[in-house]
């Protein structure tokens, strides 16, 4: 069925946002109805000054008057107070914060959130290892159920949604040749272009 998302950022102007809904809206061939029942059920809050315990206030009213299936933080460390590379911040963030206003749980958590700086030697990671490219301490690790990271690829517009974290478990497939006939083939990684 349809599913109510929360979308917090705090990067993305107005104009930034428009673009992504009339690109999608247009890449998607979304009838008006469509695009009436996307408005009804996304609600993006732009919120650039609250932050731990205020963000999480915020937070918890917004869960509560909105009643979404998916809520959607971006990025994390706009609203984290503390150090993201200690697990003590972090914890009180995702487990005494998030969670709790997730329990008993009645919704999704998506975290947006960035990877640290490229290396200067370009290294390649097999698809469980990508997890590990994130800012910040292991307890963001920890604390997701599930971890996937885009990144690109060689070519300007093209890119690779990595399911690292349970990524197996996600069940995505795609079709491939055996023998006479198909099969369907577990895949990690799907490639996309912009």
């Amino acid at each position: 069925g349809k599913l109510r998302s929360l979308i917090i950022q705090a990067e993305d102007s107005e104009g930034d946002i428009a673009e992504v809904v009339n690109g999608m809206a247009a890449g998607l061939n979304l009838t008006p109805e469509q695009i009436k029942s996307v408005n009804e059920n996304v609600l993006v809050v732009t919120e650039r000054t609250r932050r731990g315990n205020e963000f999480l206030a915020r937070l918890r009213h917004l869960v509560e008057e909105y009643k979404p299936d998916l809520v959607w933080i971006n990025p994390l460390q706009s609203f984290m107070s503390g150090d993201l590379t200690k697990g003590e911040d972090l914890g009180k963030f995702l487990r005494e914060g998030l969670n709790s206003i997730n329990t008993p749980p009645r919704f999704g958590i998506i975290v947006v959130h960035h990877t640290t700086k490229p290396p200067a030697e370009k290294v390649e990671r097999s698809w469980s290892e990508v997890m590990y490219d994130m800012a910040g301490g292991a307890e963001i690790i920890n604390w997701a159920r599930f971890i996937m990271s885009l990144r690109a690829d060689e070519n300007q517009g093209e890119f690779r949604l990595v399911l690292a974290k349970r990524g197996r478990r996600a069940g995505v497939t795609k079709r491939v040749e055996q023998g006479a006939g198909e099969r369907d083939e577990i895949v990690t990684t799907i490639k996309l272009r912009h």
